[in-house]
């Protein structure tokens, strides 16, 4: 009879590439965080919090958005951490900064 040996791993975050997942997104007609997250078959605002860092995804369910827009899981794991675009300035603000 054979044994199996339990492996105790360390979890390790996965981060998505954004830039597949959205690129993937608009050939299929979605530009915006609403559409892309019915695409991904998702809440905006889960796919707000992967994307900005704020909450873990499993590989499970990286599995699942990558199918759901027809790719596989390789093709939206990044493999390290893209750092979060800068906040968005208030349009007051932003407007100054541009004269």
């Amino acid at each position: 009879m054979s044994t199996i040996d339990c492996v105790k791993a360390t979890p390790r975050p996965v981060w998505l590439d954004f830039e597949a997942i959205d690129a993937r997104c608009a050939e299929l007609g979605a530009t915006n965080d609403a559409e892309r997250a019915h695409l991904l078959r998702t809440t905006p605002s889960s796919l707000s919090r992967w994307r900005r860092g704020v909450m873990d995804i499993t590989l499970t369910r990286a599995a699942e958005l990558a199918e759901a827009i027809g790719l596989t899981l390789h093709d939206i794991v990044a493999v390290s951490p893209r750092p979060s675009p800068p906040p968005r300035l208030p349009r007051g603000v932003r407007d100054n900064l541009e004269d």
